[in-house]
């Protein structure tokens, strides 16, 4: 440094930074200020107040972008029960133990909330089952899937929910029995939950700051949140938590149909997303009548899509609307993708955005529970990128594995937590396993200044990427991880 004066937070001089698939300026140092990058060059030298990150051969990468994720659902995972860990028998009690404990930091304070539900832990849950658990405190248990709740009675009381099913006669969401007793069963009833705890006091918005910290740790610059109740509300919310520091990255907000096309320099809204759920699908001309209103109004789709008839949903719809003339529609998961639907995304234009890292976290199950031809289709990757269909990567996270780097090990290696290896001919290469997360072209004068410094080089990260450790990380320019 020629001075002494505190560094400028937005002029930053990257020095000796290693090659990578996305920089190939080897011996190059790289300049940013003013939320972009300005010069690359061998003969750049530190000036007066300009912060020096020496990366030591470590490889540049631009920032990471996860496609896919739920910001404030994450948060709310991290401080609520997961029902996987541990031995399934101890389920019961470790639930009291928590409803005996002071839920301090919870976001439910008064509520004992778990998520991760399967029914290989315990059967099938309803409120009757729940009520042999806790009895007498508000209890709430998420599937893993993420599209059903199931309430105790004493929650259901709470929330007035069976006076408000007779009100909406929402019999789809809120599943009645054959005597016409709520079962506590909730299905794709995010939005209405969300409501009720509201209404009675039940819940906050969590708070952020340790998640956005973790993604900046693994080079998260900026992260598409695809709630399908994202809206007005959701926008000012997490535009808030950026103003005051708490998140970090920028976010691309896609939502319902409330939510009004807006852009601000660190949050912008996305698609309009709709959930298929082959239990209950929509009528397909009504399908094909939001997709074309939302093309009228510039706005790309993005479609929830998990199995074959919902992807064949898809497929019909867009066949009917034609693709969005300036950006592409999404296939949200794409989690099987028969091989005779390959060409029809490619020629539909699709973006598919999928999650590699569940064969970790989930594939011994899989294993079990689906057939052999569907174990070939599950979360492909090679046969979509040698037939151009573009794809992205991301955590779908709180389902999902957050680290995106873990995920990227799961797309090369198709490794289960078992071990166990699925779908060995869709594996891909490390070089296009980063390129899910990033744009190759993004380490150019004149783009934004969100990039990545590895400790490492490339060819040493490339050996196990689930080891990748990120030493910095700069979101326009500005530092948001460093070494502690």
């Amino acid at each position: 440094m020629t001075s002494s004066s505190p560094p400028n937070p937005d002029a930053v001089l990257i020095l000796n930074p290693g090659p990578s698939p996305c920089f190939a300026h080897s011996g190059q140092h790289v300049r940013c200020a003013g939320g972009q990058i300005t010069e690359i060059g061998d003969h750049l030298r530190p000036m007066a107040r300009e912060h020096c990150i020496d990366a030591g051969g470590g490889a540049l990468l631009p920032g990471l972008h996860d496609h896919h994720i739920h910001l404030l659902a994450t948060a709310a995972a991290r401080a609520s029960l997961d029902c996987a860990e541990g031995d399934p028998s101890h389920l019961p009690q470790r639930i009291r133990n928590r409803a005996k404990g002071s839920n301090s930091g919870h976001p439910d304070p008064t509520w004992v909330r778990a998520i991760n539900y399967h029914e290989s832990i315990a059967g099938e849950l309803d409120r009757h089952k729940l009520d042999e658990w806790l009895p007498d405190q508000p209890l709430r248990i998420q599937h893993s899937t993420g599209s059903m709740w199931v309430l105790n009675s004493t929650a259901l009381e709470l929330l007035d929910l069976d006076a408000l099913d007779l009100k909406l006669n929402d019999h789809n969401r809120l599943e009645r029995d054959s005597n016409n007793r709520l079962t506590g069963r909730l299905f794709r009833a995010d939005e209405l939950l969300r409501e009720r705890l509201q209404h009675t006091g039940n819940m906050q918005a969590p708070d952020l700051t340790t998640l956005s910290r973790e993604l900046a740790r693994f080079g998260v610059t900026s992260v598409t949140d695809t709630s399908a109740t994202n809206s007005q509300a959701e926008f000012d919310l997490l535009h808030a938590k950026q103003q005051r520091g708490e998140l970090l990255q920028r976010v691309r907000l896609m939502g319902n149909a409330l939510l009004p096309p807006k852009k601000l320099p660190l949050i912008h809204t996305g698609e309009l997303k709709l959930l298929l759920d082959e239990a209950a699908l929509p009528d397909i001309d009504q399908l094909i009548e939001q997709v074309r209103s939302a093309h009228q109004h510039n706005r790309g789709v993005a479609f929830h899509c998990v199995t074959r008839i919902e992807l064949a949903v898809v497929i019909s719809v867009l066949s009917a609307t034609g693709a969005h003339p300036e950006q592409r529609d999404r296939v949200e998961h794409a989690s099987l993708v028969p091989a005779n639907t390959i060409e029809q995304l490619r020629e539909l234009g699709v973006q598919v955005v999928t999650q590699p890292g569940l064969i970790h976290s989930r594939g011994d199950r899989y294993l079990k529970e689906l057939a052999s031809d569907e174990l070939e289709q599950l979360y492909r990757l090679r046969s979509l990128l040698d037939n151009n269909v573009p794809v992205a990567g991301s955590s779908d996270a709180p389902y999902g594995p957050l680290n995106p780097w873990l995920t990227m090990q799961c797309a090369v290696e198709r490794r289960t937590l078992g071990a166990a290896q699925i779908g060995a001919g869709e594996a891909i290469t490390a070089e296009q396993a980063i390129s899910l997360y990033c744009d190759y072209s993004a380490i150019t004068p004149g783009q934004p200044a969100d990039l990545c410094v590895l400790s490492k080089p490339w060819s040493d990260a490339t050996a196990r990427l689930t080891d990748t450790v990120v030493s910095h990380t700069l979101r326009g320019g500005e530092l948001i991880h460093t070494p502690t």
